[in-house]
């Protein structure tokens, strides 16, 4: 289960660990000092992509960073943050299409239900 104020208290022990300044990540990031004080506050969860932007800013682990889990260093393995969110991106289009699928195959068997119903009506 997510953990959404130890997220916050990693985030804010590894920013001060490297001794990077609030206002310093926040210029990174592109957001305000104040929307990312929100993030190690716990009031405001960062979105995916900005998460990945402080696994490559902090060079820590995502997993570790986001669920507290392995090792809090990034390993050279580590895809960049871009590439998990591409990554990312074309799971739900993959998933998007599979449920487009199901779907234009629940209408049709519908429509071939109500084809057939009516059929079976005039017929009587």
């Amino acid at each position: 289960m997510f953990d959404k104020q130890a997220f916050s208290e990693r985030l804010k022990e590894t920013r001060s660990s490297k001794k990077i300044t609030q206002d310093e990540i926040s210029r990174q990031l592109k957001v305000t000092r104040s929307a990312y004080a929100a993030y190690e506050t716990g009031k405001n969860m960062p979105p995916l992509e900005v998460i990945f932007q402080l696994v490559e800013i902090l060079k820590v682990d995502f997993d570790w960073l986001v669920k507290g889990e392995g090792k809090a260093q990034e390993s050279n393995e580590t895809q960049s943050w871009k590439d998990k969110y591409i990554e990312q991106l074309e799971k739900n289009a993959v998933q998007s299409e599979r449920i487009s699928q199901l779907m234009e195959r629940l209408l049709e068997q519908e429509k071939a239900e109500k084809n057939k119903s009516q059929e079976e009506s005039q017929k009587l």
